[in-house]
Formats: C-alpha cells, sequence, structure tokens
C-alpha cells in the first residue's frame, strides 16, 4: 500500500462539542488508498516542528475526514484553520481493521476512540453493533454515524447523562453473550483496551484493537512508540509500523 505527502484544501471544518472538530480535506490518491483504522501524520504549522497523528474517520469519494482534540499547541493550529485553507498531510500509514470479516462484528469505542471505527460500521452496515462509551451527553460525537448504519448502537456515559451509564466493555457483555460475534473491533483509552482483552478471552472471540500511542515519524523509524509483545521471540512491536491494530493477543497491555 502506497503513502505520499500531500498538500490538501480543507473542504469542511466542524466544530463537534467542547474541544473536538471535523477537518475534512479534498484529496482523491489519498481516500483512494485509505482504509478503515489507519491514520494521517499532519504537519501543524511552522511553530510545531513534529506531525501531529490523527486517525481517519471517514472517506467519501475524494475526501477525506479526521476527527481530533485540541490537546496542545499542534492540534490547536489545525482548529484555527478554515475551509479552502491547505494543510500538508503523510498517509494513509499504519495496518487498519479487516473490514472483510465474515459474520457480525461488536464495535467498541471509547472516547476519542471511537472515531476509527466509523469505517468499518459503515462496510459492516446491519452486520455490525456499536457500543460507543463517552464521558457525559456534553461528549456525544458522531454517534449518530453509526447509528445510521448499524444494527443496533448503544451508549454509555460515565455520569450517567445519557444512554447507560457505565463503560462501554460492562454494556458490551449483554450483546456478547446474547450475539454470535465474529470478531470485536476496539479503540480507546488503555484501561478499556485491556477489558476488551478479557471480554475477548472469556467468551473465545478474536479481538482486534487500535493502540493510542505518541508517535513522532509516523513510520516506524523513530521508534517512540514500542509497545512490549506477546512473542517470547520479539521483544517490542511498533504502533505506526506493526499497528495501529494489532490482535489483542499478539501485545502485553
Amino acid at each position: 500500500m502506497s503513502k505520499a505527502t500531500y498538500n490538501a484544501e480543507i473542504a469542511a471544518k466542524r466544530w463537534h462539542a467542547g474541544n473536538i472538530y471535523e477537518i475534512i480535506i479534498e484529496c482523491e490518491p489519498l481516500a483512494r488508498e485509505s482504509q478503515a483504522g489507519q491514520f494521517l501524520q499532519v504537519a501543524c504549522g511552522d511553530d510545531t516542528f513534529l506531525r501531529r497523528p490523527i486517525s481517519i474517520h471517514n472517506v467519501d469519494g475524494s475526501r477525506v475526514s479526521m476527527i481530533f482534540e485540541v490537546k496542545g499547541r499542534g492540534t490547536r493550529y489545525l482548529s484555527q484553520l478554515k475551509t479552502g485553507d491547505c494543510i500538508n498531510v503523510l498517509g494513509p500509514l499504519g495496518n487498519g481493521f479487516d473490514t472483510d470479516i465474515e459474520g457480525d462484528v461488536l464495535l467498541i469505542g471509547g472516547g476519542l476512540g471511537v472515531f476509527p471505527l466509523y469505517m468499518v460500521a459503515k462496510a459492516k452496515g446491519k452486520s455490525c453493533d456499536a457500543v460507543l462509551g463517552y464521558k457525559s451527553a456534553r461528549d456525544l460525537v458522531s454517534h449518530d454515524r453509526f447509528s445510521a448504519v448499524c444494527r443496533e448502537v448503544v451508549i454509555t456515559t460515565d455520569d450517567g447523562s445519557y444512554g447507560i451509564q457505565g463503560t462501554a466493555v460492562a454494556a458490551a457483555h449483554s450483546l456478547v453473550v446474547n450475539h454470535h460475534y465474529k470478531a470485536i473491533c476496539a479503540c480507546g483509552p488503555l484501561p478499556m483496551l485491556k477489558a476488551v482483552h478479557a471480554l475477548a478471552c472469556k467468551y473465545n472471540i478474536p479481538a482486534w484493537i487500535s493502540l493510542e500511542e505518541r508517535m513522532a515519524c509516523g513510520f516506524g523509524v523513530c521508534l517512540a512508540c514500542a509497545v512490549k509483545s506477546a512473542d517470547d521471540d520479539v521483544d517490542y512491536l511498533h504502533v505506526c509500523k506493526h499497528g495501529p491494530v494489532f490482535n489483542s493477543k499478539e501485545v502485553i497491555l
């Protein structure tokens, strides 16, 4: 799969909630190559040396969408860009989710980890259920997009202000018990992914997890995003090169 650097025009920009923004860029060759679960390394202005890794949320024709949260100088720069501005992106990078899995798939997303799962939901359609976890009702972003394509969508919030109070993995238990899923695809914070792995092992379901790590280069040169391998013959795997999507049994969480 090819990766390249593109100067892409911002076709649309949207503020969602809190510090969460969406940027949609026009770039046909990037859209053609992008797959669910991959990410881009995005240049964030002359004052920021390192690119910022941002997951691909959606591909629609020749347009590629990214949803991100403002956390520092780089993402603040991106949030201030306007429609018609150009940004430089490197990608698509990494190994994504397999959207050709036969049978039903369960998606489990937490926080910003909801967004990389949407292309899986689109590909699987009504053979896909999703459990999406947020902090509160104020943080709900893109859940309506999942509802438009999935068979069933369950929303959880930490404070109970919307949907089921509790974690996404806790709510996923009842779905796993009542359905025969061929795979689980998950993305979210590390404690959630550990719980997903335990759930998958308990019910003997393959789990594919997308890890969130700081990445400097994005293609395995700087070795900053190393994670411990579960293979005794391999010490470390690198999220940007070998992932970000792994079988949960490949890595030590």
